[in-house]
């Protein structure tokens, strides 16, 4: 196993990528080609079969700049069970996560990592950046900047710093809160992040569109509703390990609420997406969606990142 070459920069600190995967190989290329663009490059990738039908294979460009790890999944377990997978086998300071349908622009692992040395606990620190929102043929959609956060309320609240592909996080703090819950096929970004602010974790944003992100599948009820069931066993119940205080439980359960609508909507299921979104105002009263206003205007981003 041959890694990326090391680069400039930061002895002590080495950068692994977990790139998930399930069919679409011309995506997973792209993908690939974006982190090995990099102006400052990872030491290592992992690319996630998540049990193709047919098995991806290496790309011979790849081979002119390095070995990649490929690792194939038995069978299709969805992204939360893949990037477990990946992180299983890092042994880097820090990691990054890439959905194979998105790309980084160039200077975003440059500027995460340079962030990184500016932090006041950087061992505790996630960093996200702002991305670039791209339709299935490329047309951009618009751009989004996350505000910093190290208040658990908003971490209750959605995920207003994802898609994943713009974080880098060390890897002792989630491997210390046992990583992904491979039982997750969607909200797995909402548990994990969670939990690390439970253990004491802060997000802090790198000020750079760092990331391409295409507008995603339409969630469906067969994944949203029972990890939605799963979230409220885990943060809700009485007795529950990772249970919140009243105030958080009404945030996470109105923001669980509207995925509940959303994934009910995009099978025209409209009475009982009616119905979770007035669930979701019942416990969080306002007049929007959102329980906050989370992203700067691209305009107004010079303001402070690190919370």
């Amino acid at each position: 196993m041959r890694a990326l070459q090391l680069s400039t920069g930061t002895n002590e600190l080495s950068v692994g990528v977990i790139i998930p995967a399930y069919n679409r190989p011309d995506d997973v290329g792209k993908a690939v080609a974006s982190v090995l663009a990099q102006t400052r490059l990872p030491e290592r990738i992992v690319l996630i079969d998540d049990g193709s039908d047919e098995p991806l294979t290496p790309d011979p460009i790849w081979r002119s700049a390095t070995t990649i790890d490929i690792i194939r999944l038995p069978t299709n377990s969805g992204a939360a069970a893949a990037r477990q997978a990946g992180l299983d086998v890092l042994d880097t300071t820090h990691v990054a996560f890439l959905d194979a349908d998105d790309a980084w622009l160039p200077a975003k692992l440059a500027r995460q990592v340079d962030h990184i040395n500016s932090l006041a606990n950087p061992g505790q620190t996630a960093l996200a950046c702002g991305w670039i929102s791209t339709a299935g043929d490329g047309t951009t959609l618009g751009r989004r900047m996350p505000r910093p956060s190290r208040s658990l309320a908003d971490f209750c609240s959605g995920c207003w710093y994802c898609p994943g592909s713009t974080v880098l996080m060390p890897r002792a703090p989630l491997v210390a809160i046992g990583g992904y819950d491979p039982r997750l096929r969607r909200l797995e970004d909402l548990d994990l992040f969670l939990r690390l602010a439970l253990s004491g974790c802060v997000i802090a944003v790198t000020p750079v569109f760092g990331a391409s992100i295409r507008q995603g599948q339409n969630a469906r009820r067969r994944d949203v509703d029972p990890a939605a069931a799963l979230l409220r066993t885990k943060f809700l119940s009485a007795g529950s390990r990772d249970v919140i205080d009243p105030d958080m439980q009404r945030k996470l359960d109105s923001w669980l609420c509207v995925e509940e609508a959303a994934a009910a909507y995009n099978e025209a299921h409209y009475t009982r997406a009616i119905n979770r979104m007035l669930c979701s105002l019942r416990r969080v009263p306002r007049l929007s969606i959102q329980l906050s206003d989370w992203w700067h205007q691209p305009a107004n981003v010079a303001v402070t990142y690190d919370p």
